[in-house]
């Protein structure tokens, strides 16, 4: 539900409805009607504008919905508002919030489905575009993994801080979709990788690439390591996908098992024992805790600048000026 908050946030697109332009041409239809002698003119066609309503009824039809706070009755009214008002200025919206409820289902051809439709008219929605690049990616869509991954990402780059976030809460959103970004773009090449043995190399260096900034952005991103130890098996480097592997597992997220059977199964393979496994888990979780605080000083640090900002200067000091 937060995701799909935050998604209409940044787009910062509103439902609006001109009820001064919709009274005049009622006005002008009840004049025509009276004088006989004039000819009928059929009213001038609304023009279709992305984001806005065109009549009343659609202006109503979506406030019922940006009401709705659970998700799946939002969805439903979503369904109901493509189905009467397929013209109008907010279809890509409804498209956008069917995407992220399908996502949320798991069914994901649906998610695509709303997914593109609602980027082919809002092709600056980088969390969509990030979303979709990583569902693609996952499941070997290479091409449209890599473009829709680069579109997001440059998006969410350039994007500027809505003023509803904090400075603290828009850092956060933002290098989660950046990781994201970067994850898809990882996962793509690792793909690559295992398509062409001439060009194996050049996959897998992009692939350690793009792992690497993953976890500087979001530094519990368990995929990122899980894939990241491939990556490093494919270079041979088996130390490196050891390591990968036992941080995977040491985060404790959805592929932490899969981790320490890889991990488990590697061990086994380069030191011929299992006993010291536990152990090296233990040093990476020890080291995801120290780049977590790490990440979460540097996070406090943006926040006392943001509520320097706000400090009034003591009587007879001169205002320092601070930089955002």
């Amino acid at each position: 539900m937060k995701k799909v908050l935050a998604t209409v946030a940044f787009l910062g697109l509103t439902s609006t409805w001109d009820l001064a332009s919709a009274q005049n041409t009622g006005q002008q239809d009840e004049g025509l009607l009276l004088d006989e002698e004039e000819p009928l003119v059929a009213p001038p066609e609304v023009v279709r504008v992305v984001g806005q309503a065109q009549t009343k009824e659609e202006y109503d039809a979506w406030t019922a919905i940006d009401q709705t706070e659970e998700l799946r009755p939002k969805a439903e009214l979503a369904m109901d508002f493509l189905e009467n008002h397929p013209k109008s200025g907010l279809t890509p919206l409804a498209h956008q919030l069917l995407a992220l409820f399908f996502q949320q289902q798991n069914e994901y051809e649906r998610f695509v489905e709303h997914g593109e439709k609602a980027i082919a008219e809002l092709p600056t929605s980088y969390v969509l575009l990030i979303e979709l690049a990583v569902g693609y990616a996952e499941r070997g869509e290479v091409q449209k993994a890599l473009a829709r991954a680069q579109q997001g990402l440059d998006g969410a780059t350039a994007a500027e801080r809505p003023g509803q976030l904090s400075l603290v809460e828009w850092t956060r959103q933002k290098e989660r979709l950046e990781a994201d970004a970067h994850y898809a773009l990882g996962l793509s090449n690792l793909h690559l990788s295992m398509k062409s043995s001439s060009t194996k190399v050049q996959h897998l260096d992009s692939c350690v690439e793009h792992f690497s900034k993953v976890i500087e952005l979001e530094p519990d991103h368990d995929r990122a390591y899980l894939r990241m130890g491939r990556a490093y098996l494919g270079k041979r480097n088996a130390e490196k996908a050891l390591e990968a592997y036992a941080r995977a597992a040491a985060t404790g997220g959805m592929t932490a098992e899969i981790a320490r059977e890889q991990l488990g199964q590697l061990y086994t393979f380069v030191h011929k024992k299992t006993d010291g496994i536990e152990e090296l888990i233990e040093q990476q979780r020890e080291y995801l805790m120290q780049q977590k605080a790490a990440k979460e000083a540097a996070l406090q640090e943006l926040q006392n600048q943001e509520m320097q900002q706000f400090i009034l200067p003591e009587v007879g000091e001169t205002p320092q000026t601070q930089t955002p």
